[in-house]
């Protein structure tokens, strides 16, 4: 299990990807879709990678799980 801080790392992000075979993509359930995640997942689509989408954050003040579902 290798795991990217997609923050920081864009181009780490990119040449990993290429080796994966699957990934998990961890949101925030509080703020949301963020535009790098949007990226990130763009990279995943277009490496044709299976993919999980864990919202995480939840039992925070504020989260929306149907929010970021819808966005």
């Amino acid at each position: 299990i290798n795991i990217l801080d997609s923050v920081d790392y864009n181009a780490a992000v990119e040449s990993a990807l290429r080796a994966f075979d699957g990934a998990i993509h961890v949101l925030s359930g509080v703020g949301g879709v963020q535009s790098q995640s949007i990226g990130v997942d763009k990279r995943i689509i277009r490496y044709q990678l299976p993919r999980l989408i864990f919202i995480n954050n939840l039992d925070q003040k504020g989260a929306n799980p149907w929010q970021v579902l819808n966005q």
